[in-house]
């Protein structure tokens, strides 16, 4: 198996600093507005959003559509000024994927707190915090990019209340 060290995976697989720009986002927001599109728009997948440069700006942008916006995060950068600055400029939920243990959860937990953001928020763990019954809802999740296959299952997560 090869190792994975980050320098190793860094010398085949350069970061090419690809984030979408904020004159696509602008551009996106024209066509989904134009094709009147009424789904939740999730900011997730291939990689962390917070490692993009104008996540804020991009929300803002996502926020002049009537459409619902979220993010899925797997919370390692999340501090209580980026939590209030992002619900500020209109995101509506986040789904935090982490797997480090109780102490994270409640770390994480205890953040939003500060930020005064309940229940907009669900923490996604190894053991689903005791809501196991969230997960016979026929989702497909994995470990660290947030790809969730039916958004509906975040609209029945915003009543989930966490200890």
């Amino acid at each position: 198996f090869p190792s994975h060290d980050r320098r190793d995976v860094e010398s085949i697989y350069k970061n090419r600093d690809l984030d979408m720009s904020i004159e696509t986002v602008i551009e996106l927001v024209s066509k989904i507005k134009n094709s009147n599109f009424e789904g939740d728009i999730n900011i997730c997948g291939f990689g962390e959003p917070f490692l993009h440069k104008n996540l804020l700006s991009v929300v803002k942008e996502l926020k002049k559509l009537d459409n619902r916006v979220s993010i899925t995060t797997n919370g390692d950068v999340l501090s209580t000024r980026n939590i209030s600055a992002l619900y500020s400029a209109g995101l509506d939920f986040m789904v935090i994927s982490c797997y480090d243990g109780k102490e994270k959860i409640a770390k994480i937990a205890k953040l939003f707190d500060q930020a005064g953001i309940k229940e907009k928020y669900f923490i996604r763990d190894l053991y689903n915090n005791g809501n196991s019954e969230l997960f016979a809802l026929e989702n497909n999740f994995n470990n660290r990019s947030g790809i969730i296959k039916h958004f509906n299952y975040l609209r029945k997560c915003e009543g989930v209340k966490l200890s």
